[in-house]
């Protein structure tokens, strides 16, 4: 080749790279929050709840806005029977509402499907609620979507004749010399042009399907229709029709005249056009302008791959058997730096997609959507192979060949090429898939576990410590995880079961249990929309071991925000009377519990005796005696260390130093206790807020929790009454 090639490629990687800086620069100064579609918050009646009648509706409340004329939800009984009137969506779009009849007792099915009006996209539920029985709860209640072969294919040959075609147009002028002719050949462009048209199509009218049911075969093509104008939906297929229409109509009057620069631009503006109505239905579409133009060249570098390879193999095969080598040798240094820079723009763009879209390692690995970009990436890696042995295996042995022969470089060359195409070719299935999944940025389940700190809560069950997080321990989507850390030197069972008995404390709702799953050494998760609404919550996380007794700890968890409220008359009277009936007691003895909020705990028993004695010993090994002004004090069994207190000790009763000056008195459900009935007291101080479990019978306190800064406590009262004698150590 000669100096002008030299130099027109020299131009052109120029031209291209700072397009390539252009775009790098614009990614790296701002790259927004992705949230993609969005996700169930909670519901009402909560997802594997049971309620004691019927309720007279099913909310739904949803993290984005829904498109309220396509999103509906239906309730099923046992059978599969609808039971359900109309749904509804609120004026803020983000709820929609289900109208019940009376229902008899039994298991049913919410079953929702949504259009997001953000990004267009279209995702499916379920969960499931009871009616005088509590379901079986699952670790994760939304329904996972399945992918649809007929949808994928769709999808698959869609974007595939949208590669082709744009990057034909867009760089067949680029990549070609005078001396080659320029533009694709009538064949790639219209079998490019039918793919795109049937792919689209076939698409639409699947999603139509999905979305009207029954009426679109009823009202033929009106109600698929109605769809074009006001959803994205309809524009990117109007987008990417219309422009791959005009796209074959200009090729075609460029083969009937003789070719103009104006028609070239005008090609050029289609293609973009073309690949331009492909985010409209992308998660890119809800997180700005950015990620859209991220979206949009990312595309236009996968074009650019694409029409370099599908544009050599054409010029190829269209020049005489004699030539081909010639032509060959003429294009692949422009096809060269075409494909290094499209590369270049695909692997920018690509990292920040990854990033705006999955946001955190655990996302890779812990999400369809994630594991389906590693499949993805792994891809890219063998093209990216392939691509360097072409540039420095077989392009250079190309070029060093005589001409006038077909060389057998060229056909390791074409053979190769063809195995990047197949590369690519399941390249593009793994993305019509992953529009099916939403990304970890748009799932709580993920997105949140990289943005917020954990709230984690420790105790001892038995022999095992254990450590629960929830993220992100706010009304709606969370992830519990349990970490179980057994004594040095003791075994570790490989059947060691972990479940979570979710109560909430303040309203009569059925409690929830929730199988965890395991998913590392003595580490177990689920997730799901389980903590469902604001209020004082209970978690009992219970570890089962075969042949051996339940061991569990139980936590406090109150969410969202609390306000103070009236005392209630009644409730403060229980309040007093179960002070007045403690403070008549002599001895006591109690447990406490109290973590953190970080992973930290200290688990103590405490023994009481009035006026002026206490002793307590924690599990990290202090004991301390106090009677009157005198402490002791002694760590691992050593030797004592007495101190004078400033003042005596004063014993009053187990609840007295909890309720001074008492506050926002009411009374919350029933649970089951020891022996009797509890019902939940509540109230607030100065100190923190409070939650105790209280005999109906007998007034006795059972269990107390307390909440403030940093500070999660649980007291199991042991008795009072019992033989307590307290010595100062000798």
């Amino acid at each position: 080749m000669g100096r002008g090639g030299r130099g027109d490629s020299g131009m052109l990687r120029l031209r291209l790279g700072l397009a390539v800086a252009a775009l790098a620069a614009a990614v790296t100064v701002w790259v927004p929050p992705g949230w993609g579609h969005g996700v169930l918050e909670w519901s009402t009646p909560p997802a594997g709840a049971g309620v004691d009648r019927s309720p007279p509706e099913v909310l739904l409340r949803f993290s984005e806005a829904v498109d309220a004329s396509l999103s509906s939800a239906k309730v099923l009984d046992a059978q599969g029977a609808v039971v359900s009137g109309e749904s509804s969506v609120s004026e803020d779009r983000r709820t929609l509402r289900v109208v019940l009849p009376p229902l008899k007792h039994g298991l049913y099915t919410v079953r929702w499907q949504i259009l997001w009006s953000r990004d267009g996209h279209i995702t499916r539920g379920a969960l499931v609620f009871g009616v005088g029985q509590r379901p079986e709860a699952r670790g994760l209640d939304e329904a996972r979507s399945v992918p649809d072969p007929i949808r994928l294919a769709s999808r698959w040959l869609g974007l595939a004749g949208s590669l082709v075609l744009a990057g034909s147009h867009l760089f067949g002028a680029v990549a070609w010399p005078g001396a080659v002719p320029l533009g694709p050949s009538l064949a790639v462009t219209v079998g490019a042009t039918l793919a795109v048209l049937s792919g689209v199509l076939l698409e639409f009218l699947r999603e139509a399907a999905d979305l009207l049911g029954e009426s679109l075969a009823r009202r033929r093509w009106t109600a698929a229709l109605a769809l074009v104008p006001g959803t994205n939906l309809g524009w990117s297929v109007l987008v990417r029709t219309g422009s791959a229409v005009l796209l074959l109509a200009s090729h075609l009057l460029g083969r009937a005249a003789l070719p103009s620069p104006h028609l070239t631009r005008v090609q050029r503006a289609l293609a973009a056009a073309l690949l331009g109505g492909i985010p409209l239905r992308s998660h890119a579409w809800a997180e700005g302008p950015v990620a859209v133009a991220a979206d949009w060249f990312h595309l236009i570098g996968a074009s650019g791959l694409v029409g370099g390879w599908a544009g050599f193999l054409d010029a190829v095969m269209r020049a005489p058997a004699a030539q081909r080598a010639g032509v060959a040798k003429a294009v692949l240094p422009r096809v060269s730096a075409l494909l290094s820079l499209s590369f270049a723009v695909l692997l920018i763009t690509g990292v920040y997609a990854s990033f705006a879209q999955v946001g955190s390692l655990p996302g890779l690995f812990e999400t369809s959507y994630g594991r389906l970009l590693l499949a993805k990436l792994a891809l890219v890696a063998i093209i990216a192979a392939l691509g360097v042995v072409n540039r420095y295996r077989w392009m250079p042995r190309l070029a060093a060949s005589p001409l006038g022969t077909v060389p057998a470089e060229l056909r390791s060359l074409v053979r190769s090429i063809g195995a990047e195409i197949a590369c690519a070719g399941t390249l593009l299935g793994l993305v019509a898939a992953l529009a099916v999944f939403p990304p970890p940025r748009g799932s709580l389940s993920v997105s949140l576990v990289a943005r917020e700190r954990a709230l984690i809560l420790a105790g001892q069950a038995g022999q095992f410590w254990v450590r629960l997080a929830v993220v992100p321990a706010r009304p709606g989507w969370n992830r519990f995880q349990v970490e179980l850390e057994v004594p040095a030197g003791s075994a570790f069972q490989r059947e060691t079961r972990v479940l979570l008995w979710i109560t909430k404390l303040d309203d009569e709702l059925q409690p929830q249990r929730v199988l965890l799953t395991p998913v590392g050494p003595r580490l177990y998760q689920a997730e799901g929309s389980h903590l469902s609404l604001p209020g004082w919550w209970q978690v009992e996380v219970v570890v089962r071991q075969r042949g051996q007794p339940d061991r569990s700890t139980v936590f406090p968890l109150p969410l969202g925000e609390l306000p103070l409220r009236p005392s209630d008359p009644v409730a403060a009277r229980w309040l007093e009377e179960v002070a007045a009936r403690a403070a008549r007691f002599d001895t006591w003895r109690e447990v406490q519990q109290v973590s953190d909020g970080a992973g930290g705990v200290e688990v103590a028993q405490y023994e009481f005796a009035k006026p002026e004695r206490m002793r307590y010993r924690t599990a990290s090994g202090l004991e301390v005696v106090v009677v009157g002004t005198a402490r002791f004090v002694r760590k691992n069994a050593g030797p004592w260390r007495r101190e004078t207190l400033a003042e005596p000790l004063s014993v009053r009763g187990p609840l007295n130093p909890y309720i001074q000056a008492a506050e926002g008195v009411v009374l919350g459900r029933s649970l089951p206790c020891e022996g009797e009935s509890c019902r939940v007291v509540l109230w607030e101080t100065g100190a923190g807020r409070f939650a105790a479990l209280v005999g109906e019978r007998s007034r006795r306190l059972h269990r107390l929790f307390m909440v403030a800064p940093s500070h999660f406590m649980t007291l199991h009262s042991l008795g009072p009454g019992v033989n307590v004698r307290i010595r100062p150590p000798e």
